[in-house]
C-alpha cells in the first residue's frame, strides 16, 4: 500500500464528506474541501506535474497554511515526485533558509500560489545565487483530473524531504518513503483506535501548527485522511495573535485530537480570561498531544486546573516523543492514561543516574509514554554503544519501519545517525546484530514501560564533571522575575580561561522598567548557586522576541551561544 492508493480509497469511500476546513481568519470565515472536491483538485495538479516531470524529482511546496498546500502535497504523492515543504520567507532569515533548501534539494519545480510566483520571480532577479526553477501556481490550475494517469510504486518510493527544525545545528533533509509515513500514521491510528473518543462517534482533528513541519504535517494533513475523517486548520499566526481562537475552534467543531508544543498551553493559561472560560466546551477534546519541546509538569497541572470547568479532564493530556527522522511519532501513552510524573533526585541526575530517594532536591519529569506496534526503543551509552543499566541515563536509539533511511545528500551524517549498532563487550550484540538504529541525540531512561526524556546530548552543560540540563536552569530563571518572558531564555556554556562557564540569555518584556539591573542580575546569580550549586558567569538581558527559535517553538541554544560569542545579541534597554 502507498499513500496514493490510500488517498484514492478514502476519496471513494468518503466522497460526500468534508475532508478539510480552513479557518481563514481563525474564527468564522471558512474554506472547505469535500473528499470529492479534494480528489479532483489533487488529480488536476498531479496531471500538470506528470506532463513534464519524472518520478523522484524534487518539488518545493511554498505555501502559507491553506487548502492549496494540502492539495499540492497529495498531488506530489500521487505523481510520485518528492515533496519538499518550505514556509514562504518573511524576512532575510527565511530567504536564507529557502535558498539553502533549494541548493540542497535541487528541485525541478515549485508549487505555490500566483502571488508567490511573482515573489519568487523577484527573488530570482535580485538574488543571483537563487537558481531559476519552474513554477506552477496551483490556484490557477484548470480541472484536468481526467488526464491524471495512475502509476504504481512500492512503499519504498521516496515521498518527502522533511527538513529538521535545526534546534542544535543547521537543518538536515530527512528523506522519507511512502512506507515510513504510512507506518507512522498506523502507529498513531493504533493509539486512537485502542480507545474510541468518549464523546464523539469518531475522531476528528484540529491543527494550527505549521504544515511544512512534522507535527503539523501529520496531525493536520496526513493522519486525518488516512483515518478517513476531517481536519480543521488555522494559520499559526491566527493562534499566536489570539490563543483563545484555538480553544474556541475546539469547542465549536468538537474536535477530539489536537497537538501543540508546551509553550502553546502556557499561552492559553496566561491569555484566556475567566469570562471566556464560560463560553468553552472542551469535553470532546480527548487527546491534547504535548510534544516537540520540553514538557513541563507544572504546565499540565495549571492547564488542567484552569480548564477543568470547561470539560477538560486529567486524562486529556497526551505527552509524546518523536522527531523528524521517525516521521514524527516514537512513543506516547494510552489514550486514557493519566500523565505519569516522576520526582527524581537532582543530584543523581547530574551524575547520569536515576534515583527517587527521599529528602533530596528533586526535578519533575513527565513520561512520554510507551512503545507502539513493532518498534524497538533502547537506552544506550552514547560512548560505548552498550545498553545502559536500568538506573542510568543514556541516548535513545530507535529501530522500526517509521525510521528514515538517510539524510538527503549527507552520506557521512547518514551513516553516523541511522546505522548505529548495539555492542556488548566491544562486539556487535548478538541479540541486535540484524538491527540498525537511529541515534536520536536525545537522552532519557525507561521506568517500567514508560520513556522519560531528560534532554539532548548536544545541549548538555558539563562543568567540573557534573551534568547540568539547560531546561532546568532556564525554568528556574524565567520564573524568578515578572520582567522575564516565559519560554524565552537559553542556558549554555562557553570556554573561558580554560574552564567551562555557565551563560544565560533572557528575554525581558518590552514594557518592563527595572530600577536596578545589576542588582537583579546578582539576585538571579545567587538563586542559581542556591538551586543548582553552580556559578552563573553571565546573564544577558535581550529584547522581547529576539531569541532564536525553531518552527516548532524550540529555543536554539547553539544559535544563542554563537550570537553571544560574537556579541550579536539584541540587548534589552531600560
Amino acid at each position: 500500500m502507498d499513500l496514493a492508493q490510500i488517498f484514492k480509497n478514502q476519496v471513494e469511500i468518503n466522497k460526500n464528506n468534508i475532508a478539510y476546513t480552513f479557518l481563514v481568519d481563525g474564527e468564522d470565515k471558512t474554506q472547505t474541501f469535500s473528499y470529492s472536491e479534494l480528489g479532483e483538485k489533487v488529480k488536476s495538479i498531479a496531471a500538470d506535474i506528470q506532463e513534464k516531470y519524472q518520478q523522484g524529482d524534487r518539488v518545493i511546496l511554498l505555501f502559507d497554511t491553506g487548502l492549496d498546500f494540502i492539495a499540492s502535497l497529495w498531488a506530489c504523492f500521487l505523481a510520485g515526485v518528492i515533496a519538499v515543504p518550505v514556509h514562504p520567507p518573511m524576512d532575510m532569515r527565511g530567504i536564507t533558509k529557502l535558498l539553502n533548501i533549494v541548493k540542497d534539494s535541487k528541485p525541478s519545480l515549485v508549487l505555490t500560489t500566483s502571488p508567490f510566483v511573482s515573489q519568487m520571480t523577484f527573488f530570482e532577479s535580485s538574488m543571483p545565487d537563487l537558481p531559476k526553477i519552474d513554477k506552477i501556481a496551483v490556484d490557477l490550475v484548470q480541472n484536468k483530473s481526467t488526464e491524471f494517469k495512475d502509476i504504481e510504486f512500492s512503499e519504498q518510493q521516496n515521498a518527502l524531504i522533511q527538513y529538521t527544525s535545526g534546534s542544535v545545528g543547521l537543518s538536515k533533509g530527512v528523506l522519507l518513503t511512502h512506507g515510513n509515513i504510512i507506518h507512522n500514521a498506523q502507529m498513531l491510528k493504533a493509539v486512537l483506535d485502542e480507545i474510541p473518543p468518549p464523546n464523539a462517534l469518531k475522531d476528528s482533528f484540529l491543527c494550527w501548527l505549521p504544515l511544512y513541519h512534522d507535527m503539523g504535517l501529520m496531525s493536520g494533513v496526513i493522519l486525518p485522511l488516512v483515518m478517513g475523517t476531517n481536519s480543521t486548520l488555522m494559520s499559526p499566526l491566527m493562534f499566536l495573535q489570539k490563543p483563545y481562537r484555538w480553544l474556541k475552534a475546539l469547542s465549536k467543531y468538537k474536535s477530539t485530537v489536537s497537538a501543540a508544543p508546551n509553550f502553546a498551553y502556557e499561552l492559553c493559561i496566561k491569555k484566556t480570561k475567566d469570562e471566556q472560560l464560560k463560553e468553552l466546551d472542551l469535553s470532546s477534546w480527548s487527546v491534547a498531544l504535548n510534544g516537540a519541546e520540553s514538557i513541563r509538569s507544572e504546565t499540565i497541572k495549571k492547564f488542567t486546573e484552569k480548564f477543568k470547568g470547561s470539560g477538560f479532564t486529567d486524562q486529556t493530556f497526551f505527552p509524546a516523543y518523536g522527531l523528524a527522522e521517525s516521521v514524527v511519532f516514537v512513543t506516547g501513552p494510552s489514550r486514557d492514561q493519566l500523565p505519569v510524573i516522576l520526582e527524581i533526585d537532582k543530584n543523581a541526575l547530574e551524575n547520569n543516574k536515576i534515583s527517587i530517594s527521599e529528602n533530596t532536591p528533586k526535578v519533575s519529569i513527565v513520561t512520554t509514554g510507551h512503545i507502539w506496534l513493532d518498534e524497538t526503543v533502547l537506552i544506550v551509552n552514547p560512548e560505548t554503544f552498550e545498553i545502559a543499566e536500568p538506573d542510568e541515563i543514556g541516548e535513545i536509539w530507535v529501530n522500526g519501519q517509521s525510521i528514515a533511511n538517510q539524510y538527503w545528500n549527507l552520506d557521512e551524517e547518514t551513516d553516523k545517525t541511522f546505522n548505529a549498532q548495539v555492542k556488548k563487550d566491544n562486539e556487535i550484540s548478538e541479540q541486535y546484530k540484524d538491527k540498525k538504529f537511529l541515534r536520536t541525540g536525545d537522552l532519557g531512561f525507561f521506568k517500567g514501560e514508560n520513556l522519560f526524556i531528560t534532554g539532548r546530548i548536544k545541549d548538555l552543560i558539563i562543568i567540573r564533571g557534573h551534568n547540568y540540563y539547560p531546561q532546568h536552569i532556564e525554568q528556574g530563571i524565567e520564573s524568578f522575575s515578572e520582567h522575564f518572558r516565559l519560554g524565552s531564555n537559553a542556558a549554555f556554556s562557553v570556554t573561558n580561561e580554560g574552564e567551562e562557564k555557565l551563560i544565560v540569555v533572557q528575554e525581558v518584556k518590552k514594557e518592563s522598567k527595572i530600577d536596578d539591573i545589576e542588582n537583579l542580575k546578582n539576585q538571579v546569580k545567587a538563586d542559581v548557586i542556591e538551586t543548582h550549586g553552580i556559578i552563573l558567569h553571565d546573564i544577558v538581558f535581550i529584547k522581547q522576541g529576539s531569541i532564536f527559535k525553531t518552527s516548532s517553538g524550540k529555543v536554539q541554544r547553539k544559535m544563542s551561544k554563537n550570537k553571544y560569542l560574537k556579541q550579536g545579541l539584541e540587548l534589552w534597554k531600560n
